[in-house]
C-alpha cells in the first residue's frame, strides 16, 4: 500500500503568514495591555503627589500667604522625608514673617508716641514764638515734617494690619456700609472746607449690610477721601455715592485723574505720579485701600468720571447672604 500526502507551497506560505499575523496581533495586544496597566498603576501611585501639587497650586492662588504645613496623611513613604523637610521650611518662613510683622507693628507704635510729643511742642513754639521770620519758617517746616512722618506711620500701621495673614480665629463681621461711610465722611468734611472744597454723600438706601470689618472699611474710605482732598481741584467737589443696594461705593473728585496706563501702578507701594512729586504724600494710600479690600473680599477699581474730568474709585463690597 502506498500513501502519498502532498500540499502546495502556496498553502504552506499562507499558513505561515496566518501564524505570523496571529502572533503579531497577540503581541501588540499584550504590549497595549501592559502599557495601560503600567500607566494606571503609575497614575494611582502618584495620585498623592498630584493631590499635593494641587494643594500647593491652590495656596498660590490665595490672596493671603498660607504657611500651614502640608498634609502628611496621604503622602507615600518615599516622599515623606521631603515633605517633612518642606513643612519645616514653611514653619521657619512663617516664624520669620511673624517676627518681621511684629517688629514693623511695634516700631510703628513706638514711633507714634515721640512724634506726638514733638508735634505738641512744635505747636506750642509756633503759638508763642515771637522771634525772627526765619525761625518761624524753620519751626513751620519742622511742624509739617512731623505731620508727614506721623501720617506715614499711621499708613504703615494700616498696611501692616491689612497684610497680616488670615488666621483661623479671624471672623468675618457684618456692618452697615451707609453708617460707616457717613461717619467717615463727617470726619473729613472740615478738611474739605479748609481747601474750599464741598463734600456730599448720596445714598439710595438707609441701611446696607455688607461683609467685612467696619474699621477696615472706614480706613479705606478715609484714605480715598484724603487723596481726593490732597490731589483734587481747589474749589472742586467730592462726591460719595451708594447708587443702589448692590454693595457698590463710588467716590469721585474733580482732580486731574489718573490715566488708564497708570491705574495699575498707583496701587504699588510708594509709587507716585510725576506730577505729584512736589505735593505731600507717601504713595501708600491706594496700596492700603487695595490690601484692606482684598482682606474683606472687596474689589477696588479706578475709572473715569462721566464728566471726563477727575477720578472715580469704585469699591464693590460683598453682600450678606
Amino acid at each position: 500500500v502506498i500513501v502519498q500526502v502532498a500540499e502546495t507551497t502556496n498553502y504552506r506560505a499562507a499558513l505561515l503568514n496566518r501564524m505570523l499575523l496571529a502572533l503579531t496581533a497577540s503581541e501588540v495586544f499584550l504590549v497595549l495591555t501592559v502599557a495601560t496597566l503600567v500607566f494606571l498603576a503609575v497614575g494611582w501611585g502618584l495620585l498623592p503627589l498630584a493631590n499635593l501639587r494641587r494643594e500647593v497650586e491652590a495656596r498660590n492662588s490665595e490672596p493671603d500667604m498660607n504657611f500651614a504645613p502640608l498634609p502628611l496623611s496621604l503622602i507615600p513613604q518615599e516622599a515623606l522625608p521631603f515633605v517633612s523637610a518642606f513643612n519645616t521650611l514653611l514653619n521657619h518662613v512663617e516664624t520669620a514673617f511673624q517676627t518681621l510683622r511684629r517688629f514693623t507693628s511695634d516700631a510703628s507704635h513706638q514711633l507714634r508716641a515721640p512724634l506726638a510729643v514733638v508735634r505738641t511742642h512744635v505747636e506750642l513754639l509756633i503759638r508763642h514764638s515771637a522771634n525772627s521770620p526765619e525761625q518761624r519758617d524753620t519751626i513751620s517746616d519742622i511742624y509739617h515734617a512731623v505731620n508727614a512722618l506721623q501720617h506715614l506711620m499711621a499708613q504703615l500701621i494700616s498696611l501692616a494690619k491689612a497684610e497680616r495673614p488670615l488666621e483661623k480665629t479671624d471672623e468675618t463681621d457684618n456692618f452697615d456700609l451707609v453708617e460707616c461711610t457717613a461717619a467717615t465722611a463727617r470726619n473729613y468734611a472740615t478738611d474739605a472746607l479748609k481747601e474750599n472744597m464741598t463734600l456730599s454723600f448720596d445714598t439710595a438706601c438707609s441701611e446696607l449690610i455688607v461683609l467685612g470689618n467696619p474699621i477696615f472699611a472706614s480706613e479705606m474710605i478715609a484714605n480715598l477721601l484724603d487723596n481726593a482732598i490732597r490731589y483734587g481741584e481747589r474749589g472742586g467737589h467730592i462726591s460719595i455715592c451708594l447708587p443702589d443696594d448692590s454693595g457698590l461705593l463710588e467716590i469721585e473728585d474733580d482732580g486731574p485723574g489718573i490715566s488708564p496706563a497708570d491705574r495699575e501702578r498707583v496701587f504699588e507701594r510708594f509709587f507716585r505720579l510725576p506730577r505729584n512729586e512736589d505735593r505731600k504724600g507717601s504713595g501708600l494710600g491706594l496700596s492700603i485701600v487695595q490690601a484692606l479690600g482684598r482682606r474683606m473680599g472687596a474689589t477696588v477699581s479706578l475709572k473715569s468720571t462721566d464728566r471726563g474730568k477727575g477720578l472715580k474709585v469704585v469699591i464693590q463690597f460683598q453682600l450678606v447672604a
